[in-house]
């Protein structure tokens, strides 16, 4: 993988109509994704946190390029249930670019919709 690092912040909001033991399970299964897809971008640390109505999180991917942080908003969109919403905001090193993705279970948006 080439490209430069970033920094990342995102939150995931989980749909209303979940249960507790329903979010519960799905704000682990996020986090599980979640790490795993910033190992696969080689960050050297995650911070993520879950909320009671979802997740938080920041981390500093080392490398990647614009369509590695789609591929990771597709990872966590697939497991987000039809209420959930999420989105990412992405800051390149060096002044890089600030992108910002939106994404639901239906599919990501950059930029992201009202």
């Amino acid at each position: 993988m080439s490209g430069s690092g970033w920094e990342l912040v995102g939150e995931v909001h989980l749909g209303a109509e979940l249960t507790f033991d329903e979010a519960r399970e799905a704000e682990g299964l996020l986090r599980g994704e979640l790490e795993a897809l910033m190992e696969e971008l080689g960050s050297p640390w995650l911070d993520a946190r879950v909320t009671g109505e979802g997740l938080l999180f920041t981390a500093s991917p080392r490398e990647g390029e614009q369509e590695d942080l789609l591929e990771l908003c597709r990872g966590l969109a697939r497991l987000l249930d039809p209420g959930a919403r999420g989105r990412l905001v992405a800051v390149g090193e060096d002044f890089g670019p600030v992108l910002v993705f939106g994404f639901t279970a239906r599919g990501v948006e950059h930029p992201p919709g009202d």
